[in-house]
């Protein structure tokens, strides 16, 4: 399941993106995706693929007249 969500920035943030295992063989990497919402509100970087047990930094930037609330999973629960 891929996880969409918004995020904007007002301060440095580190975030660790945790996965399980959906189906065998074992993964050696994972897939993060990042997306502001709404839309206008900024912009979110470090989407990408990544090595299992990794520890990444993400980052988002508001848009004018906008500013960072927090960080969300897929199920819009707060991590951050």
């Amino acid at each position: 399941m891929d996880a969409i969500d918004s995020i904007l920035m007002d301060k440095n943030i580190k975030l660790i993106a945790y996965f399980i295992e959906d189906m065998p063989p074992p993964v050696d990497s994972f897939y993060l995706e990042l997306r502001p919402r709404p839309n206008a509100g900024g912009s979110a970087d470090t989407s990408g693929k990544y090595p299992d047990n990794s520890i990444i930094q993400i980052t988002a930037a508001a848009s004018l007249d906008y500013k960072f609330i927090n960080w969300t999973d897929e199920n819009d629960v707060v991590i951050s």
